[in-house]
């Protein structure tokens, strides 16, 4: 789905309360692993469909009147790369391969992939399980990486087939999280659907956020499933521009009381975008699977120069402290970098009386700008290496270009390009923990390396939040740095604190002479970010679908988003993406790819 550009010129404040509105949400159905995740595995035959183009960079959709960079061009950051050692990986998980036969095949061939993970249970996998998720499939792995159980996300939400034989359209599902609640021992996965005309395919008119939550500690236990609607905004009468709306990439969170969502409201069929949208559940009911008190907390809104965007919820590790202060607090990170330039200011965000949200919800939220920390901005795309002359490979491999056949035509564009560059996305908040006290995330950044051009670089930040009088949130950057790689780009990081202040980021990886691969950094206050772990090297070029002109125009979509997770344990557990071959299956034994794709994810285990 692609819009055009949307201009909004929004006033400058520091705080944004929604007029509050509660309603009650009710299961909509049942869900989970089922007698029909079995099927037999077929090759997909349906073609190939792309994530909402709203995933990509928000400066298409916001700018302004004021100065186009808080900070000077000069100032792009110049960290010194750090060394680089190899680590054994975990193990595998979903493939792209593995989202196309789901369902027996009827799958679309879907770019991006987008991460999702969680660890939890104590023996339901011989000892915890590992949830993990990408765009259209889930799966649940034993800590060694044996496959347990997949399922395609029609399936396990209880919804038709995306696609089924001769022209059936099911609905369109993205942007998947996976999060186990230690305190309820219940599992939530959430995704964003939009219906689609079932004869045409044409998206349709109703969009929604459908959680799935667990009846017990097992991922195997069934689930009920609450939707939120999120056609109009408002779950009522089209009150927001441009509406019929949908909610892209919901993001999740969650304190002693509530279940947060938050999302990026965009039309679905005109040009617009109406901000952050954020969204309370009552954590408890929901749980218990009855009916849940939700309050729609955020909408939109002005926020320094630009509008609130990617308004990122936190979550706690296990054996991690909830904030009780002002009747129950959860808190947020969003960045600030609305046009294309620097920014050295981060918004926090707190929403107050949550534990109202069992009775009557009254919950109000307020951010505080919180300057001088670490500079970031939006990354370049990333260079990868063709395939060098002689390289022994199969051409059956690269189906759309040959092995190293980089040059011709595709379907019926002539072409004649590098390997496709790797979208590095932009520099939007990824998912934050509050930890010892702090609120903990990491962003994509541009940083000139020391021997080369601009690259991609992880930046991490530490926020501790107070309160003035118990009232006004107040906040201070405590801590941050960079996990950059001289002439590599460091992409796609998550980061996971356990509840001592020890974490890790895991994140993507490549350069002119590094395939697409994974790697980790562990980082403390202490000590930074001291060493780099690869922990795996890609076999061959990023070759998905997204990556050729006549598909996209800006550079294969490697994924918007990756995760991590913190155990009972205190280790810290990585998803990321790579590009999967002989690594993994031994020489001569393939890839894991389909006719438009051939990415995969890496599953790691850390200890901080």
């Amino acid at each position: 789905m692609k819009v055009s550009a949307f201009i909004m010129v929004a006033a400058m404040a520091c705080a944004s309360t929604a007029e509050a509105q509660t309603t009650k949400i009710t299961p909509r159905g049942t869900g989970g692993f089922g007698a029909g995740d079995q099927s037999p595995v077929l090759e997909e035959l349906n073609g190939r469909t792309e994530g909402p183009e709203q995933d990509r960079s928000f400066q298409r959709f916001i700018s302004g009147s004021v100065s186009r960079a808080r900070v000077p061009a000069a100032a792009v950051p110049t960290p010194a790369g750090l060394p680089v050692s190899n680590a054994n990986p975990a193990f595998l998980s979903l493939t792209h391969l593995d989202q196309a036969i789901a369902d027996a095949g009827h799958q679309f061939s879907t770019e991006p992939p987008d991460q999702g993970l969680a660890i939890g249970g104590t023996t339901q996998c011989l000892g915890p399980c590992i949830f993990a998720a990408v765009n259209s499939a889930v799966g649940v792995y034993t800590t060694s990486g044996q496959l347990l159980a997949r399922a395609s996300m029609n399936q396990f939400f209880g919804l038709p087939p995306s696609f089924t034989a001769p022209s059936t359209y099911g609905p369109f599902l993205a942007d998947p999280r996976v999060y186990f609640d230690s305190q309820t021992n219940r599992w939530f996965v959430s995704i964003l659907e939009i219906d689609k005309n079932p004869s045409t395919g044409a998206f349709g008119s109703h969009s929604s956020a459908l959680i799935a939550v667990s009846h017990g500690p097992s991922p195997f236990s069934g689930y009920v499933v609450y939707e939120i609607d999120l056609t109009n905004g408002d779950g009522s009468a089209p009150k927001h521009p441009g509406c019929p709306c949908f909610g892209d990439q919901p993001l999740i969170g969650a304190d002693a009381d509530a279940f947060w969502i938050s999302t990026n409201e965009f039309p679905i069929s005109t040009a617009g975008f109406n901000g952050a949208q954020v969204y309370a559940l009552d954590k408890l009911a929901m749980a218990a699977g009855t009916d849940a008190n939700m309050q729609y907390v955020l909408q939109g809104g002005p926020l320094a120069e630009g509008i609130a965007y990617t308004v990122q919820p936190a979550t706690i590790p296990p054996g991690g402290a909830y904030a009780t202060v002002n009747n129950g607090t959860q808190y947020f990170l969003s960045t600030l970098e609305f046009f294309g330039g620097l920014d050295n200011r981060l918004a926090m965000w707190a929403a107050t009386n949550t534990a109202s949200i069992h009775t009557t919800p009254d919950i109000k939220i307020q951010n505080e700008i919180v300057g001088n920390t670490i500079v970031y901005g939006q990354p370049p795309a990333a260079q990868q290496p063709n395939i060098a002359v002689g390289h022994i490979c199969d051409p059956n491999l690269f189906m759309l270009v040959g092995c190293g056949l980089l040059n011709g035509t595709l379907l019926g564009q002539a072409f004649n390009v590098h390997a496709p560059l790797v979208d590095s996305n932009d520099d939007r908040m990824q998912q934050v923990m509050f930890a010892d006290g702090k609120l903990w995330s990491t962003v994509t950044t541009v940083v000139k390396t020391a021997n080369g051009p601009t690259r991609t670089a992880a930046a991490w930040f530490a926020l501790t939040p107070g309160w003035k009088a118990d009232e006004d949130l107040t906040g201070s950057f405590t801590g941050g740095g960079y996990v950059s790689v001289n002439e590599q780009s460091v992409m796609y990081p998550s980061m996971a604190v356990n509840k001592d202040g020890k974490g890790a980021i895991g994140f993507s990886i490549v350069g002119p002479a590094m395939f697409p691969g994974t790697g980790y950094a562990k980082v403390s206050l202490a000590t930074g970010a001291t060493e780099v772990k690869l922990t795996s090297r890609g076999a061959f070029p990023d070759d998905g679908f997204t990556g050729y002109p006549v598909f996209d125009d800006r550079g294969g979509r490697w994924g918007d988003y990756s995760a991590a997770v913190a155990d009972a344990n205190g280790d810290i557990w990585v998803a990321n993406e790579t590009i999967p071959c002989q690594e993994f299956l031994g020489p001569g034994k393939g890839c894991f790819r389909t006719t438009y794709a051939n990415w995969g994810t890496l599953v790691a285990k850390i200890t901080p």
